[in-house]
């Protein structure tokens, strides 16, 4: 995939592509995130979200979205702020630790978008890996250190049917600039602890199993 320039609202530029095993990008929120990840893997069929920020620019970008959410307020407010036509293209359920594996199976998906909460949910893994189709993406992303040591984790796991892609690390302009500018040994009260920024992965849904870097 070539890299470009994207610009999206709020006049951040989101730089970089997916076209290497990591890559950086800058991006003005969770939207805009995932707005982006839209226009790199370019998803074929369903779109499940799950427990994703942002999860908000895949109705905005013209595509239909299940969204399994653990916070009702925070989902239903964001709902709320999508146009008419958005939300007709946006089904949206509440999921939990013990249900989100049963909820998955009732799919057929092109992608599946998930906070690493996902890896933490009995079965869930297994069930999206069911409900994927060959040539389907699964994308993670995470917001701690518990989270990026889980997606690292699932980069290793050889026998699953998921072919390990790319991992993004994403974050605002000034989170990066805060970073360039801190001194070393900055504790975890400074700028660039780890929930500023995002950390995702990218797996492709393979037929047979097996992990493969690219």
């Amino acid at each position: 995939m070539p890299n470009r320039i994207h610009q999206p609202p709020l006049a951040i530029a989101r730089y970089g592509s997916l076209d290497v095993p990591l890559t950086v990008w800058t991006v003005g929120d969770a939207a805009d995130l995932v707005d982006g990840l839209l226009e790199e893997l370019a998803p074929t069929g369903r779109i499940i979200a799950v427990d994703l920020p942002g999860w908000q620019a895949i109705p905005r970008a013209g595509r239909r979205a299940h969204v399994y959410y653990r916070h009702r307020t925070t989902a239903t407010r964001t709902l709320a702020r999508l146009t008419e036509v958005e939300q007709r293209r946006t089904a949206i359920e509440a999921a939990c630790e013990s249900s989100l594996a049963v909820k998955l199976r009732e799919h057929r998906a092109g992608m599946i978008a998930a906070s690493a909460w996902l890896l933490r949910c009995p079965g869930a893994l297994e069930a999206t890996i069911e409900a994927l189709r060959p040539g389907g993406m699964l994308v993670l992303a995470g917001r701690n250190e518990q989270d990026a040591v889980d997606i690292a984790t699932l980069t290793d796991i050889r026998f699953l049917p998921l072919s390990f892609t790319a991992y993004l690390v994403a974050a605002a302009p000034a989170v990066f600039d805060a970073a360039a500018t801190a001194s070393p040994g900055t504790g975890a009260d400074g700028a660039t602890t780890p929930a500023s920024h995002w950390g995702i992965g990218v797996w492709l849904r393979t037929a047979e199993g097996g992990s493969a870097h690219v």
